[in-house]
């Protein structure tokens, strides 16, 4: 392993966070208009045993969706604070160690 080396471009490591912020952005926003357009649909089918039936299967399958999709949107946020703390960990390690090695 000796004479391995990594090297971390951090400032193209903080640009792909900030376009992962981007699509988590817009993830939220289509997830939060589907919700609003779902709860403003109403129970559009009824409560007679079709329409019991119908959202026997519709409600729970429709808050699955919507559980999922958050729980998505919710690990691409914290993924992307993980990329930008280990961006920002590698920028202070490599200005430690140019200050300690004089490099």
């Amino acid at each position: 392993m000796s004479g391995d080396t990594t090297q971390v471009e951090a400032q193209q490591l903080l640009a792909g966070a900030g376009q992962l912020d981007d699509v988590a952005n817009a993830l939220t926003t289509i997830r939060d208009e589907l919700r609003g357009r779902l709860e403003a649909e109403g129970q559009a089918w009824g409560a007679d045993k079709p329409g019991t039936s119908h959202a026997s299967g519709y409600e729970p399958q429709t808050q699955n969706i919507m559980d999922a999709t958050e729980t998505k949107v919710d690990s691409m946020i914290q993924y992307v604070h993980g990329i930008e703390n280990a961006a920002k960990n590698f920028v202070g390690s490599e200005s430690d160690n140019a200050s300690r090695y004089g490099r």
